[in-house]
């Protein structure tokens, strides 16, 4: 039994800072993420969000630190919006992300809510999503103690 088996599918969630992102840019943005992602081993990659906020879900490598990869991913993406247009010279992502675990077994509940987000936020915040996703995974429960 010579071989290692893992999956590490995570949903990944995080904002904007003072910018947000032109609808017209968010496509070419996700795929961006996206092959940022790729390029990181992040496997079955899938990429969404607003012009407030991205979510990615992906299975990440296990011999990188997730926080590793996300943090070159935000810092890439965010010089390459820098670099697009003048609009963007002062973009940058807010501090910090969620980062929350995801079984086989409703990862294709969480693409569909991924590829649905325009519809979703008709109804709520990208704020008021995000508590209800701290919550759903427990972290308000564990409160600073599951700050990085």
């Amino acid at each position: 039994m010579g071989h290692t088996y893992s999956i590490n599918n995570a949903h990944v969630v995080y904002h904007t800072g003072r910018r947000i992102i032109r609808e017209s840019e968010l496509e070419r943005l996700h795929a961006y993420i996206a092959t940022l992602a790729r390029d990181y081993r992040v496997r079955q990659v899938l990429v969404g969000g607003t012009a407030d906020h991205i979510h990615l879900l992906g299975d990440f490598p296990m011999d990188k630190a997730p926080a590793d990869v996300i943090r070159a991913i935000k810092a890439n993406s965010s010089r390459w919006l820098r670099g697009l247009h003048s609009c963007y010279a002062d973009f940058s992502w807010q501090q910090g992300y969620g980062y929350f675990a995801v079984s086989a077994s409703i990862r294709l509940d969480v693409v569909r809510y991924i590829e649905n987000q325009a519809v979703h936020h008709l109804k709520e915040s990208a704020a008021r999503e995000y508590e209800r996703m701290k919550h759903l995974h427990e972290i308000a429960a564990y409160g600073e103690a599951y700050k990085v």
